[in-house]
C-alpha cells in the first residue's frame, strides 16, 4: 500500500500523496514511513511550518525527528534546531 505513496513521492507528485495518505492498518514501520513521505511532500510544497512543528513529538521515532530538524534549518529556527535532542539508539565510534 505504501508503494504507491513512495513512487508517488521519488515522481514529485507530492499533492497526489497529501491527497491519498489516509491508509489503515499499517504496521508501526509502515506508519513511520507513511508519515514520513506526508511530512516530507508538506516541506517540499513549502507549507510544513506549523503542521510539522506540532505534529511530530518528542515521543516520534528518530526518522520523523529529522524531519523535524530539517523543518527547523528550512525556517532558520537555531533555537529549535540547537534545542531538539534525539536519542539515535546506536554508537558512532
Amino acid at each position: 500500500r505504501l508503494f504507491s505513496l513512495g513512487n508517488s513521492f521519488y515522481l514529485k507528485t507530492y499533492w497526489d500523496i497529501i491527497n491519498k495518505s489516509d491508509i489503515s492498518n499499517l504496521s508501526p514501520d509502515g506508519t513511520v514511513e507513511h508519515d514520513f513521505l506526508v511530512y516530507r511532500s508538506y516541506i517540499t510544497l513549502s507549507s510544513y511550518q506549523i503542521l510539522v512543528i506540532n505534529e511530530i513529538d518528542s515521543s516520534a521515532s528518530t526518522t520523523l525527528q529529522a524531519v523535524k530538524l530539517l523543518v527547523f534549518y528550512l525556517i532558520g529556527d537555531k533555537v529549535g534546531f540547537f534545542g531538539t535532542q534525539i536519542e539515535f539508539g546506536w554508537t558512532c565510534f
